[in-house]
């Protein structure tokens, strides 16, 4: 992972140009790989589904020459152990919290992007905001699902994009082994704009396609089906809130979220901006000013 002279120093922790690269033993023996990166208030990244650490790299690395940041592997996700058991965002949420623990973070930046953002709100819920001083939510919806007695404003306000037969679909075809490159590619293509990079869209699949099909599609399902506006009216926290507004995500999630949280600051990236789901995969310069200006 690193292109410099790596030193290892026991116990599986190599400290390479980019900082200590280690892992974490959660509660329920899974080991999370970690990337722990300069120094001042921690910021930690926390990726979304079929992601992992690296996604947060053309950000994390400018931002550790200005805080701590540091960025990790979520279970059965990149260099991080896969596992058979905790394929929910709640077991996420908690592993989150022991890493926060393991490494004597308080203070922190949490930054979700995507499913992140519900690991972050599902942390909150279970340990509350102790170890936080700040929020960064990107492109993630307060609920997924749409209920069949919703109206248009409704389904508009939560950012849902679902139905549920829809939903379900799309996680067989992503459990199947026979459809889920083709179902995962697909899926890809309407996460990005069309000016975005081959290498970046190979790169993101590489990632998604590392992942278990059968977890992947029980993590998405158990993702999906949450519904966090109430729990997001409960935060208080300073937060930015991030979207893309050619994202596959409904922007006016993010505009509900922003509204809800008092003093709330809500950025969209236009469509010529790469105001993708990825968006901070395809325009990595504005999203760091912007979160630099953040915690600083």
């Amino acid at each position: 992972m690193s292109t410099g002279q790596d030193t290892a120093i026991g116990n599986g922790t190599v400290v390479t140009d980019r900082g200590v690269q280690a892992e974490v033993l959660t509660a329920d023996g899974v080991h999370l790989r970690y990337i722990d990166q300069g120094a001042g208030r921690p910021v930690v990244f926390v990726h979304g589904w079929l992601s992992c650490a690296e996604h947060w790299r053309p950000v994390a690395a400018p931002i550790a020459g200005m805080a701590r940041a540091v960025t990790y592997d979520q279970r059965g996700h990149g260099a991080s152990d896969g596992t058979e058991h905790g394929w929910t965002v709640h077991r996420l949420a908690r592993d989150l919290d022991e890493l926060l623990a393991a490494l004597a973070i308080s203070g922190a930046v949490l930054v979700g992007h995507s499913m992140g953002c519900s690991v972050i709100w599902a942390y909150l819920e279970l340990f509350g905001a102790s170890r936080v001083d700040g929020l960064v939510l990107v492109d993630q919806s307060p609920a997924l699902v749409i209920d069949p007695v919703w109206d248009k404003a409704t389904i508009a306000r939560a950012g849902a994009m679902f139905r549920d037969e829809e939903l379900r679909s799309l996680c067989r075809g992503v459990a199947d082994p026979q459809s889920r490159e083709q179902v995962t590619r697909q899926t890809l293509t309407g996460m990005v704009t069309p000016a975005c990079p081959h290498a970046i869209l190979d790169q993101v699949l590489a990632w998604r396609l590392r992942v278990d099909g059968c977890y992947a599609a029980a993590l998405l399902y158990n993702h999906a089906q949450q519904d966090w506006r109430r729990q997001i009216a409960h935060i208080t926290l300073p937060t930015l809130v991030v979207a893309g507004r050619a994202s596959i995500v409904p922007w006016t999630g993010a505009q509900w979220i922003a509204d809800s949280i008092p003093g709330a600051h809500l950025e969209i990236f236009e469509a010529g901006e790469g105001g993708s789901h990825f968006l901070a995969l395809e325009n990595p310069g504005k999203f760091h000013r912007l979160l630099a200006d953040f915690i600083s």
